[in-house]
Order: structure tokens, then sequence, then C-alpha cells
């Protein structure tokens, strides 16, 4: 037997392009005969979100059974609300066996942490080989003096989880992890697309295999993809932006490969040009357009500066070749060196209006 764990779908009626990741996400799961789906929470971005669509489009997959908790975006939810033979909504804790492993479901509670609530209703330890669903924060130190459940989303701390008996914690919450070792105690499952143009690059959901007894990451497939670049510009440097430019583009081919057609690219340029700035956005455009359409990229160049005084000019060219003769850790430890460019620029030509 398969299970798929996601969450953070963020289902809204205001972007119906959201139910349709959602199907072809289940399109997905259907091939590769997964039977069985967990969401960890905020199913819904929102109240009133669009409750009908959900149910017909569950109701097209009757060979799937979905169990769900509630999170901070849907804490709303109640059972009674859905129609559906196929969806499990658990708005308390419960636990329940699914093929051979038992998972302890914990919905998302504002005014509590998830340890206080697992003693509340757990007063028997479940099964060793348990694994708790829920959505929330993990605080991994083991004290943390500035950690508090206040300042945080439904908190469970590595002290409170050794006082639990559970094998491995599946979390929704944080969109896009760190880190994607499904081997970890603790893990985000993180969300099948990108909820925002923030969040960059391929996007996974959880897959176990019963049989195995083994738990994997999946890169989710057909959903959209985005990069942010922000590059720097400084006077007789264009031919050097176009070059970091098509070096870019090239990296994210090979990287995203046959994925690369599903890509929007953000690419913002700042700095200084002594050349027409509508002619450099120009260049650019077409640039871009040399590997991909227009409604794949967007390009802002807004705060890229005209300058036509050659005496600031040659102090850039000398404060540039000074500042290549060290590496960005040896400028600054912890500030990258393009921050550092930035603001050499602003005190040669003033901060930007």
């Amino acid at each position: 037997m398969l299970i798929a764990v996601t969450a953070d779908l963020h289902l809204d009626k205001d972007h119906p392009e959201t139910y349709g990741y959602f199907k072809k996400f289940i399109e997905q799961l259907k091939q590769q005969q997964i039977t069985t789906v967990i969401l960890a929470g905020d199913i819904f971005a929102k109240q009133a979100a669009s409750y009908p669509d959900f149910v017909k489009l569950l109701n097209q997959y009757p060979d799937i059974t979905f169990h769900a908790v509630k999170g901070n975006h849907d804490n709303h939810l109640k059972k009674k609300m859905f129609a559906l033979n196929n969806f499990y909504l658990y708005d308390e804790p419960v636990l329940k066996k699914i093929s051979n492993r038992h998972f302890v479901f914990i919905p998302y509670y504002a005014d509590r942490s998830m340890a206080e609530v697992y003693r509340e209703y757990f007063s028997e330890p479940p099964p060793s080989n348990s694994v708790l669903i829920s959505h929330g924060d993990w605080q991994a130190s083991s004290f943390d003096p500035g950690v508090t459940y206040e300042n945080n989303y439904f908190l469970l701390t590595r002290g409170d989880l050794q006082q639990m008996n559970i094998s491995k914690v599946i979390l929704g919450h944080i969109h896009k992890p760190e880190s994607f070792d499904s081997q970890q105690r603790v893990i985000y499952c993180g969300s099948p697309w990108p909820v925002s143009v923030n969040e960059t690059g391929f996007h996974y959901y959880l897959l176990y295999d019963a049989a195995a007894a083994v738990w994997t990451y999946k890169q989710t497939g057909d959903c959209p993809l985005y990069e942010r670049q922000t590059m720097f510009v400084i006077p007789e440097q264009a031919a050097e932006l176009e070059h970091k430019v098509n070096s870019y583009m090239q990296s994210l081919q090979q990287q995203y490969d046959s994925a690369f057609t599903r890509l929007h690219v953000k690419l913002t340029v700042k700095g200084y040009t002594d050349e027409d700035t509508k002619a450099l956005n120009r260049k650019l455009e077409e640039l871009l357009q040399q590997y991909c359409d227009k409604k794949h990229f967007t390009l802002d160049t807004a705060a890229v500066i005209y300058n036509e005084d050659i005496r600031l000019t040659a102090l850039t060219r000398k404060a540039e070749s000074y500042l290549q003769r060290f590496s960005s850790a040896e400028l600054v430890y912890g500030v990258e060196a393009d921050d550092i460019k930035q603001q050499m620029l602003h005190f040669i030509y003033g901060e930007p209006s």
C-alpha cells in the first residue's frame, strides 16, 4: 500500500487555478496507484472557501481515501461541512490505523502547544510505531530561552517529543522545507505546488511504502515553477551583465530540463548604467526571449539609474577593481558581496530617490 502525505494546498475560490493544480496532483497519485492521501492542514486558504468545488472534485475519485487535519488557515472546519464518503476530517485528535501503521492525527489549536493537546487526548500512549500528523512549528533545540508558545504556530519542541511515544512526526505549515531528508524523525511534507511566486524550485510530497516501511520525497509534476534572481550593473559593464544573464538562464535550463517550460523567472536588475535605461531593458528582454516567451519571465529594471558623469564612472571602476582583490568571506563575514557592492554604489552615486 502506498500513502501520499502533503499539506498547505491553500485552495481558494478567488484563485480557481488552485483547484486545477489539485486535480492534476490527484491524477499524478492515481497513476502511481496511490489510494490513500493524508493532508496535514491548510487545505483551504481562508474561510468561505469553495467547499462545493472541493466536494465535487473528491467525488470524482471514490477509490482514493483522504485523511485531513485542520491548519491555522482553516481552523474553522468541521466534519459536518463535507458530505463525502472518501474524506475524513479530524477536527479533534484521534488515533487511526492505516494499513500496517498507526497515525496520530492532531489538528491545529491556536491557544495550546502540540504536546499539551497530545497529553490531554492520549493518556494511554499510542503504539510505538505511531506517526504524528499535525500542522505547526518544530523547534529542534532542546532548550532555547527565546522559544515561547505565543510567538509560534502550535509549537512542538524536542523536549516535548522526548515525552511522546511517537516514531515519526510529519508537519504541515512550512511550504518549502530547507531539507528534504525523509529519514529525519521530524519532517515537513511541504506544499505540492507554489502558493506564492517567492516559493522557488521544485515542490515535493511524501510517499510512504507500507510494505517496505520506507518514506521518500517525490517530485510534484505539472505545476508552475518559479525562480528569482537579482543582478547588479555598473557603468561600462552592460556586456558583462548580459553574459551573467545568459549563464543564469542556461543553468536553469540544465537544472529544470524538461520542466523548464513550466518555469517563470523574475529577474531584478539594480545599479547604475552609462547607457539609456530603456535600451538596456530592451536588450535584456530580447535576451530572455531567446530562452522563453514573455509570459514566462518578469524583468524589473526600475532600480537601474542612468549616470553620465565620467568621473563617477572612473571612481566606480577603481572601487570595483579593489573589491575583486578580496573574497566575499574576507570582506565581511555573513554579508553578501553583492550587498557590499550595492552600498559602495550608493556611496559613490548617492542613495536612489
